[in-house]
């Protein structure tokens, strides 16, 4: 066998399944005397995506219906194609194909995260591994060990965008002496243009507590971790809501899609949202028919998450807290704050604005931001009744809280228009009654301007409050001044490393063009010791912490990845003119676009339709249909989307999808049709949903 017909079954062989395993062990043949043996068989995500699809009869969601539609375009959804790629993954992991000298290496498997990379191979005793990416400088080299075990699946993190990356891995044994070691090379894609020198290392003295920093949210860039030399070593393909991702544990964080909406009485709100890992798969994808919107924070590790949410049937919008079962995707609890509070500050829809929250399970209780209120509060979760309310006494003279409010002991810098408002662990020993709280005080009025504001807008502040729930005291435990940051941002302390970071995401003014800012002060002392600025700006920053362990376990096959709910479908039995509608332009349904996972719509038109699995999605500018119609044969649905109105003139001409869940749907074939704008209207496009394509009983 010639080495040219080895490379063409061996490199380009559309299934690793049908790799004949002695084509690998006759490679050793085919070279010179003393040459290296070690070979990589080098992977991207187009040829997973491909070789993927023999997979996909694994992947079983037991509520899904049939549907099928010769005018609508249908898409895999990503939660079905992260099983199914892991599918392939792990077939090919648990076959050992691999060995550590002829390793399998796919960059960006999930093509979600393009400066990653998995690396699959066999060993015949259980081994721990440990690879290296090789950095510009001794500091910025990233590596990680992973415990010992025979099939390795070494997810790889670290790499430089645009240039051949050197990575070594090694095999520990129990006493973690290398007992072999080789290097593979990776070349990557270059940066988008987004992120393109959007990073700019401006002063860097000492080892940062933070080995990277990533930035989420912001309205012109990529979330994305860099380095100490302002490197960007990892970041998501896909654009985030402005207000970015919220990491949970187990190397998970939350991802809200971007353009999936529901309509609300200002910006439309988020409402389809991936558990999602650093590797790039998803795991469970929760609905949710009145939104999410920037804050989401797990109660506990691997437990139920509180999110911000919306009581649109009342009229407001961002001034609910609900907490979401993370197995079910059921809203189980919920405080709406209107409940709270008399209606002294009740002059707009969205007069809280909710931003962060954070639960304390020793009291069961909620800590939450209220950025346009001013105010910081503590409230009981199960009775709901306000523990505390942090903030400048003339907010709440005369109302309803105000023997709740916490009484000033010294001078306080008063907060207005705070974000990410956390519990810190406590200062002190023997003061069980004594909490501290950390907060982003942004120090800005425009949106709710107050008489009592100091005028103070050249500082934001890094607030360390010492608050005592007994006696309902609180007095200033720290303060850095930091150059102002008017939205967005947060603040970290590293308490044993003496260490805390301004994550400033909008400078105003701008420094030297730059919007954003990431800055590491010595806690103590208040020196300056490493700053980085952020062209773009952005929401928050986080360290960059993927959990390896859990990254490199197989993604669990579920039975049920899609949860929640959508907006309501009802029976419908009022008579409609469907004679006299008129007709809206459509995108044509051609082979090129009916399945493109990837792709989006380029081609102009009013509505446009489209499938994954029985979610349909309806994208059109904001508020333009009222009601949509599904008429069929013999029985008749819709929804009704006359719920909330626009106030805000910016977002009137805003564009998103909003889903439509068809599971409750009879069998049978459906014509759509919409109230759009001045009247009823035939969209052309129709489905036949069919039965449940697969249940625990078939």
């Amino acid at each position: 066998m010639s080495l040219k017909t080895w490379k063409k079954n061996y490199y380009y062989s559309d299934s690793p399944e049908q790799i004949p395993l002695r084509l690998k062990r006759g490679v050793r043949r085919l070279l010179k005397p003393g040459q290296d043996s070690n070979q990589t068989v080098l992977r991207n995500a187009r040829w997973c995506r491909k070789v993927a699809y023999q997979h996909d009869s694994y992947v079983k969601r037991k509520t899904r219906r049939e549907i099928t539609s010769d005018t609508i375009i249908s898409r895999r959804s990503y939660s079905f194609l992260s099983q199914s790629k892991d599918h392939l993954i792990e077939t090919i992991s648990s076959k050992h194909y691999y060995r550590f000298e002829e390793m399998l290496v796919i960059q960006d498997p999930f093509y979600q995260s393009p400066l990653t990379a998995l690396a699959i191979f066999y060993t015949k005793e259980p081994l721990a591994v440990r690879y290296t990416v090789k950095g510009k400088t001794k500091e910025t080299s990233y590596s990680q060990t992973l415990k010992p075990c025979r099939e390795h699946r070494v997810p790889i993190f670290g790499l430089y965008a645009g240039r051949k990356n050197t990575i070594t891995i090694e095999l520990l044994d129990k006493q973690d002496a290398v007992i072999k070691s080789r290097e593979i090379y990776l070349t990557t894609e270059e940066l988008p243009e987004l992120l393109k020198d959007n990073i700019i290392k401006a002063k860097h003295d000492k080892k940062s507590a933070m080995d990277m920093v990533m930035i989420s949210g912001g309205l012109n860039v990529l979330t994305c971790a860099f380095d100490a030399e302002g490197d960007i070593r990892w970041y998501l393909r896909r654009q985030t809501k402005a207000y970015g991702i919220f990491p949970l544990s187990d190397g998970k964080f939350l991802y809200m899609e971007k353009w999936v909406d529901v309509p609300s009485y200002s910006v439309s709100q988020a409402c389809m949202m991936y558990e999602m890992d650093y590797l790039g798969r998803m795991y469970n994808t929760y609905f949710y028919k009145d939104g999410f919107h920037h804050c989401a924070r797990e109660m506990e590790p691997g437990g139920n998450i509180l999110l911000g949410s919306n009581s649109l049937l009342d009229g407001y919008d961002e001034n609910m807290v609900i907490e979401l079962d993370r197995k079910t995707g059921e809203i189980v609890n919920c405080l709406n704050l209107n409940d709270l509070f008399d209606d002294t500050w009740k002059t707009w829809t969205d007069w809280v604005h909710v931003n962060s929250v954070c639960y304390q399970k020793e009291e069961n209780s909620v800590i939450i931001s209220m950025r346009n209120i001013h105010s910081v509060l503590k409230v009981d979760w199960e009775t709901k009744e306000l523990k505390w309310l942090l903030g400048h006494p003339d907010m709440w003279k005369g109302t309803n809280v105000c023997d709740k409010l916490l009484t000033p002991i010294g001078d306080i810098k008063w907060c207005f228009q705070q974000h990410a408002a956390y519990q810190l662990e406590s200062f002190y020993e023997n003061q069980p009654d004594t909490i501290q709280m950390i907060v982003y005080d942004n120090h800005w009025a425009r949106r709710r301007p107050v008489d009592f504001y100091d005028k103070d807008e050249a500082n934001s502040y890094l607030s360390i409050f010492t608050i005592n729930e007994r006696e309902l005291t609180v007095q200033m435990e720290d303060i850095t001044t930091v150059p102002n940051s008017r939205i967005r941002s947060n603040a970290i302390l590293y308490k044993e490393e003496k260490r805390i970071f301004n994550m400033a995401g909008d400078l105003l003014p701008d420094i030297e063009g730059n919007k954003g800012m990431v800055e590491e002060y010595d806690f103590e002392t208040k020196e300056l010791l490493n700053r980085y600025f952020v062209k773009s700006g952005f929401f928050t920053a986080y360290p960059f912490e993927p959990d390896i362990e859990a990254q490199a376990r197989p993604l669990p096959l579920s039975e049920e990845y899609w949860l929640g709910d959508t907006i309501a479908i009802k029976p419908f039995d009022k008579e409609l003119d469907l004679a006299s509608a008129k007709h809206l332009h459509m995108v044509a349904l051609t082979e090129e676009n009916k399945t493109d996972e990837d792709g989006d719509e380029k081609e102009q038109c009013e509505i446009f339709l489209s499938f994954q699995e029985d979610m349909l999605f309806v994208k059109a500018v904001d508020h333009s249909i009222s009601y949509i119609y599904f008429i069929g044969e013999q029985y008749r649905y819709y929804a009704d989307l006359t719920g909330t109105y626009q106030t805000m003139d910016i977002f009137r001409d805003k564009v998103y999808q909003i889903p439509f869940w068809l599971k409750d749907l009879k069998k049978d074939t459906y014509q759509v049709y919409y109230d759009y704008k001045d009247g009823l209207y035939n969209s052309g496009s129709r489905f036949t949903v069919g039965d449940v394509l697969y249940s625990k009983e078939s």
